[in-house]
This record gives structure tokens, C-alpha cells and sequence, in this order.
């Protein structure tokens, strides 16, 4: 069955392309037959529109061949209609400048229609791209002017896409009453057209906000309306995740037994959907209940389960996870020496890991170097065979001149000649600046790698140890109880898991476990909320990146330089917040800090050194990237980086 449908696929693929070539080359045949521009540009437009979704770079030349010809017929209909088409397949596309320049034509060229539909959908369009450009604030502003324009309109369908994007907006920069206040209003509007489905998401959307307030009863109220819209619209997967929040929230209310049967019922019909990665999910789901009721047999089998599904598709950190929560199952069994060994091979998984990482790393550095080395004999030979050259040249060329053209053509030659020599002398010295970068790149990495190593080291080494002493002490207590319940073995009990804690700590600070196991912002905000907790300041963190990949190295030193500044910030700055944006190109890394605290002079920027400056400048230079600080006295500061991927 599943063959015959790929086949149905392909011939039905197949066909639709043959269709889109026979239209295209009818639609070309009319183009090369005609010289009116009004036909030039329609029909170029249509072409646009056939390729918008399978070839997008031929889309956008098509429509940039219809924006010509409007233009040259001064067609101010076809205009409006190419560039808005622009405006749309550049955002496509991810050139958002250049989709932002389009928009705002538009809406130049439209200014005669304050309040058509066309000019709504331009800045509804206007605040998507925006949103890309993580401009937060002008996103809102083209959004909400799209919201006006609808309203008076009455056009409920877009009016509910709009004020669905408002509050997506506001829950991503955390006003979170704001984003309530538009999904409310988008719920009114869902209901004014009776669109029962698309409510689904919005129950969701804001059931998700009043969980994150800790308005458990609210958050509970959506999630089981959603859950009802799930079933009367037959949506499964929807039927699951709901049921799945209910459960989340039975367990934080601490109904383990209601808790239980949403997460048991969740699970029933992923089983049918034989999603497997949604399975593992609901058998964690059931084992940390299991061990919060005591009941460690049935949170062993369950863990078991999802770490099975975790190892038959790849994920070892997944696994390595299952293998810590089977090991305080086992501790809560009473069986230490099972705990145990489950411990010690969540440290040996994780081990392997780092050292396979390392590996690849050294062999990483190790052609570098090689390759360096080679460029640089190739570059010193040919320098060798370059002043050889130039040496007799320069005897020709003296000679040549005295017989033919005298001193005027010798000087001439001697003057290109050292030209050449200059040029190699140049990629000498370049080869030299790319031989100091490569020391230093050895350097830094060296120093990173030391540092995770002692982390790893403080961690799994001595931390086994006295995970594995406390389990041996607690069983010698359990005997040394029967005989008069000493407090001696109480006290050396809570000394040995203080100094199992200060070695996690320890080991946190040289290495964050965040960053190794989940990434960069999550260990940024992991970094974040330990500080606090610690000092009171107030973190407002906000993650736009989309599919970002860095190198493990620009990970570490990424999060120094954000370590860096925050620790500054806590020490010198008296600030009160500090906001924090991330986002990326396909080609860059963006990070933008800015703190309410005391700020410094900028323009003395060199001055500065105690404020810990001159480090982030020199891990941002490290990473070629590039650093712009703003602060004035008594305004804050601001910290703008960029660092190329």
C-alpha cells in the first residue's frame, strides 16, 4: 500500500511539472510574439506566480522582469501588484532588507487607498517581516495598523490572522498579559466566524501562557477546551498533546493519580499513531510519576521502554537521560548496587561522547596545521624561484636597455621587478599573520579543552565517588540504625552530598553541562538563572535563532563572552534587568545585551580594562567576529555582537 502511494506521488508529481513546462513555454511563445508592455508585464507576473512554489529564484526574476515592464508602461496597477509579489518571495527567500524595501514601496506607491484590503495585507505582511528581522517593536506597530485597517473593513478572516500574529508577538518577548489579551480577542473572532478548528491552536497558545504564569486552573480550562475541539474535529495528535497538558498540569498540583490516567490516555493513542519519538515522550511522562508515588517497579519499566525507543533511533543523549532517572528509580528500590553500575554507565555514555567529540577536534586542528605547513614551503619555494628570476631579469634587462632604449627601460623593469618582489614578500608575511592566528587558535582551544576536561574530571570522577560513598553510607546507616539510630552517620551523610554539590558547581562553572547536553542558549539561560536566584537581578531573555549551527568551539567561546559581560554587569554596573536577544542569519550569529545599571563612558573605552572589556574584545576578535558597545553615565549599556558562521 505504502509503495503504491509513493508511485501515485511520483506519476502525479510528474505530471504537474509536465503541465508547469507546457504552461511556461506557451506563456515564453507569448512573451517573444509581443512588444506590448502591459502584455510583457502580466504575463511575466503570471510566470512569477507559477514558479512561487517550486523554483523561487526563478520566481523572483520573473517578477523582477514584471516590475520593469509596469514600470516602463507606468502602469501603476501592474507596479503595486510586482512589487508586493517582491515583497512576498524575498521574505520567502530569507533576503528580508531587501523584502522590508519592496514593502515600503508599496505602501508608498498605495497611499491614494488608506483603507483597502490590499494595503492591510501589506503591512500585515510588513510586521512578518519584521518579526524575521527580530524587530519586535516595529513588528507590532505594522501588525496593529493592519488591525485597524480589518476592522473597519470587517474582514474577520484576516482580522483573526493578524491578531493571532500580535499575540505570537508579545508571548515571544515575554509581555505575556499582552499576548493573552490578543488571543482572547482572536478567540472572539474564531467564534464570530464559527471556525471551531483554528481555535485549537489558540487554546493551546494561551493554555501554554497561564501554564508558564502558574495560573494552573486557567491554563487547565484551555488545554480541556481544546481537548473537546480535538475530539469533535477527530484531530489525534491534537487529542494527545492535550491530553498530555492536562497531565502536566495534574502533576504540578501534585493529583498523581489524575496525572496518571491524562498521561496513560495520551499514550494509548500515540500507540496508534505509532509515533515513536512521541511514545518514548509518554513513557517519561509515566515514570516520573511513578517515582514521585514511590512506586519504583513500574517507573523502571516504563524508563526501560523509553530508553529502548531512545537507543533503537540514535539519540544517546536521550538515553544517557533514561539511564539517570532508572538509576534513583533503583536507588528508591533499595537496590544500590544496580543504581550503581546504571550511574557509572550514564557517566561512561557521556565520556564517550566528549571523547569522540575530542577526537574529531585534534584530527580537525592536526590537518589544519599540516595543510598550513605545506602552503607555507609552496610559498617559500616559489619566493626562492621568484628572486632567482628577478636577479637575472634584472641583468637582461640592464643589458637590453644600454644596447636599445638606454637607463629609461632599465629603470622600468627594475621597478616591476621589485614590485613582484614586494607582492611575495607580502604573502610571506601573510602566511606569517595566518601561523600566529593558528597559535592562537591552538592556544584557546587548548585552554577550553583543559577546562573540560577538570570539569569532566571534578564530575565523573571524583562526583562517582561520592555519589558512590553516599549510597554505601546510607546502607551502612540502614544497619547502624537497627542499633541505636546514630546521628553520627546523619551528619556524615549531609557532608558528603554538600561536597558532591560544590564539585557539580565546580564543574558547572569550568564547563557548563547545559552547553555540552542541550546548546548554547540553553545554557545560556541556565547561566542566567543561577545568577538569579543568586543577586536579584532580572533576566529577560528572548530566543529568535532558527536552525542555528555552530562549531562546538565558537559555542564555548560564544558563552564566555556572554558570561563575561553578565558577570561585569553583576559586579560593576548596579543594574536592576538585563534584556537579552538571539538571533541568526544564515550566515551569522546576532546577540544583543543591554543592561538598566550605571553605564561608563564609552568614548574611554581603552580605560576600561578592570570592567573586563579587553577579554570580550579579544574572543570576539578570535571568532572574526565584531563588537559594538554603547553606554553613556547613568544610561546603561548595550552590547552588540556578531560572530559569522
Amino acid at each position: 500500500m505504502r509503495l503504491f502511494i509513493k508511485i501515485a506521488a511520483l506519476v502525479i508529481g510528474s505530471l504537474t511539472n509536465l503541465f508547469s513546462q507546457a504552461e511556461t513555454d506557451s506563456v515564453l511563445n507569448i512573451i517573444r510574439n509581443t512588444t506590448n508592455l502591459d502584455t510583457l508585464s502580466k504575463y511575466y507576473q503570471g510566470l512569477s506566480k507559477l514558479y512561487q512554489n517550486s523554483d523561487l529564484i526563478r520566481s523572483i526574476s520573473f517578477a523582477d522582469s514584471a516590475l520593469l515592464y509596469a514600470k516602463k508602461a507606468r502602469n501603476n496597477n501592474y507596479e503595486l501588484k510586482s512589487t508586493h509579489n517582491l515583497a512576498v518571495l524575498n521574505r520567502l527567500k530569507g533576503d528580508y532588507p531587501k523584502a522590508l524595501q519592496y514593502n515600503i514601496s508599496y505602501l508608498e506607491l498605495d497611499k491614494a487607498n488608506p483603507e483597502s484590503l490590499e494595503r492591510a495585507m501589506a503591512y500585515y505582511e510588513k510586521g512578518a517581516i519584521l518579526n524575521r528581522m527580530v524587530k519586535p517593536k516595529e513588528c507590532l506597530e505594522a501588525f496593529i495598523e493592519a488591525l485597524q485597517i480589518t476592522t473597519s473593513l470587517k474582514d474577520d478572516v484576516l482580522k483573526f490572522k493578524i491578531q493571532n500574529a500580535i499575540a505570537v508577538t508579545y508571548k515571544g518577548i515575554q509581555q505575556l498579559d499582552k499576548a493573552k489579551e490578543y488571543f482572547k480577542a482572536a478567540i472572539t473572532t474564531c467564534y464570530e466566524l464559527q471556525d471551531s478548528a483554528s481555535l485549537l491552536i489558540l487554546y493551546n497558545g494561551i493554555g501554554l501562557i497561564y501554564f508558564d504564569q502558574e495560573q494552573l486552573d486557567s491554563a487547565d480550562y484551555y488545554f480541556r477546551e481544546g481537548l473537546r475541539l480535538s475530539v469533535k474535529h477527530n484531530h489525534p495528535m491534537g487529542q494527545s498533546f492535550h491530553l498530555r497538558n492536562i497531565g502536566k498540569v495534574e502533576l504540578v498540583k501534585e493529583n498523581y493519580s489524575s496525572a496518571e490516567t491524562y498521561f496513560n490516555e495520551s499514550m494509548t493513542i500515540r500507540k496508534k499513531l505509532q509515533s515513536e519519538l512521541s511514545l518514548a515522550g509518554s513513557y517519561h511522562d509515566l515514570g516520573a510519576v511513578y517515582l514521585k508515588t514511590n512506586r519504583p517497579e513500574l517507573a523502571i519499566e516504563h524508563l526501560e521502554k523509553a530508553r529502548d525507543i531512545t537507543d533503537k533511533i540514535g539519540d544517546v543523549g536521550a538515553s544517557a537521560t533514561m539511564l539517570g532517572l532508572l538509576s534513583e528509580a533503583y536507588e528508591m528500590k533499595g537496590n544500590w548496587q544496580k543504581s550503581n553500575e546504571l550511574l557509572k554507565e550514564t557517566y561512561a555514555i557521556k565520556d564517550s561522547l566528549s571523547d569522540n567529540e575530542l577526537r574529531k577536534e585534534i584530527n580537525e586542528l592536526d590537518i589544519k596545521y599540516q595543510t598550513a605547513e605545506k602552503d607555507k614551503q609552496l610559498i617559500l619555494q616559489e619566493l626562492e624561484i621568484e628572486k632567482s628570476n628577478a636577479q637575472r631579469n634584472r641583468i637582461i634587462a640592464s643589458t637590453v636597455g644600454l644596447l636599445l632604449l638606454g637607463l629609461l627601460l632599465g629603470f622600468f623593469l627594475i621597478y616591476r621587478n621589485r614590485q613582484k618582489l614586494q607582492l611575495s614578500q607580502a604573502r610571506v608575511d601573510n602566511l606569517e599573520k595566518q601561523q600566529k592566528l593558528l597559535a592562537l587558535d591552538y592556544m584557546v582551544q587548548g585552554q577550553e579543552k583543559e577546562r573540560k576536561r577538570i570539569a569532566q574530571d571534578l564530575h565523573d570522577g571524583l562526583g562517582a565517588l561520592l555519589a558512590t560513598a553516599r549510597i554505601q553510607i546510607h546502607r551502612i546507616q540502614q544497619e547502624v540504625e537497627k542499633l541505636g539510630k546514630m546521628s553520627l552517620f546523619d551528619q556524615a551523610e549531609k557532608l558528603i552530598d554538600n561536597a558532591h554539590k560544590e564539585v557539580r558547581r565546580i564543574a558547572h562553572d569550568m564547563m557548563p553541562g547545559a552547553l555540552i547536553d542541550l546548546g548554547l542558549i540553553e545554557a545560556v539561560e541556565d547561566l542566567c538563572g543561577n545568577i538569579e536566584d543568586s543577586s536579584g537581578i532580572n533576566f529577560v531573555i528572548e530566543d529568535h535563532t532558527n536552525n542555528l549551527t555552530l562549531a562546538e568551539n565558537q559555542k564555548v567561546q560564544i558563552y564566555r563572552v556572554v558570561q563575561e559581560i553578565v558577570n561585569n554587569t553583576f559586579t560593576h554596573a548596579e543594574a536592576n534587568q538585563i534584556e537579552m536577544v538571539f538571533s541568526n542569519t544564515p550566515n551569522s550569529f546576532r546577540a544583543q545585551i543591554k543592561d538598566d545599571g550605571k553605564g561608563f563612558d564609552a568614548t574611554s573605552l581603552d580605560d576600561q580594562n578592570g570592567l573586563g572589556v579587553k577579554g570580550i574584545q579579544s574572543r570576539v576578535k578570535y571568532l572574526n567576529g565584531s563588537l559594538e558597545i554603547k553606554s553613556d553615565v547613568g544610561g546603561g549599556t548595550e552590547y552588540a555582537i556578531e560572530i559569522p558562521v
